[in-house]
């Protein structure tokens, strides 16, 4: 078993098989930049490679959301919609 690496933009935790990804970014709603990308991929890559780890969960840090919020303005403009 090798060290998981770490991140700047996402944690990473190892619980017996499992293997917890959280992105960890609340100021930004954890929007995804290319350095998030990037290490996402890492991080995928990394469980792949581990034979023991067997789950990945991906999380995120926070109440919010980029998808919530985008879903919260969809639902407004529809209820804007409907109403006129």
């Amino acid at each position: 078993m090798i060290n998981a690496p770490e991140y700047e933009d996402i944690l990473v935790k190892r619980e017996g098989p499992l293997f917890i990804i959280t992105i960890n970014r609340p100021q930004r709603f954890n929007a995804f930049r290319g350095k998030t990308v990037d290490e996402l991929v890492n991080a995928f890559r990394y469980a792949w490679a581990e034979t023991h780890i067997r789950v990945v969960i991906l999380t995120g840090v926070g109440e919010q959301s980029v998808l919530r919020r985008r879903r919260r303005k969809a639902e407004g403009r529809n209820r804007r919609l409907r109403t006129n």
